[in-house]
């Protein structure tokens, strides 16, 4: 019991410390893919193999589309799991893929409430799933 209860509380230390991380980097992008998907390389780890792309390429609807999906293939949670990740890269992983499959929906999503909500939830079923 006692090592299960050292691994949430760990697990809930490594969460806030993350949490901070992408909320720095989310800031002020809120409902704008093309800004989440130019900067994707300054919250994701080394290795997760995403190459930085610039905001002038995302002009298009259909550059923007096609580097959508290659950002969710990269980081899709059940792929970033195959390819053996640490816990944190997992729990980053589905943060972005979660926020960036929020904006891709609401593409005009209003700062606040709707996107807080949108990344509450996104850690509540991480932790769920990893306890």
């Amino acid at each position: 019991m006692y090592i299960i209860s050292s691994n949430l509380v760990w697990l809930q230390r490594i969460s806030e410390t993350l949490d901070v991380e992408i909320k720095r980097w989310a800031a002020g992008k809120e409902g704008n893919l093309r800004a989440l998907l130019s900067t994707l390389q300054y919250v994701l780890w080394p290795e997760c193999g995403w190459q930085p792309v610039s905001l002038t390429d995302l002009i298009t609807g259909a550059s923007v589309k096609k580097v959508y999906r290659k950002a969710t293939l990269c980081i899709h949670p059940d792929k970033v799991q195959q390819k053996g990740a640490t816990l944190q890269q997992k729990y980053i992983a589905e943060k972005v893929f979660d926020l960036l499959k929020f904006c891709r929906v609401c593409p005009h999503g209003e700062p606040g409430k709707l996107w807080a909500d949108t990344y509450v939830s996104a850690h509540k079923k991480l932790v769920i799933s990893i306890s």
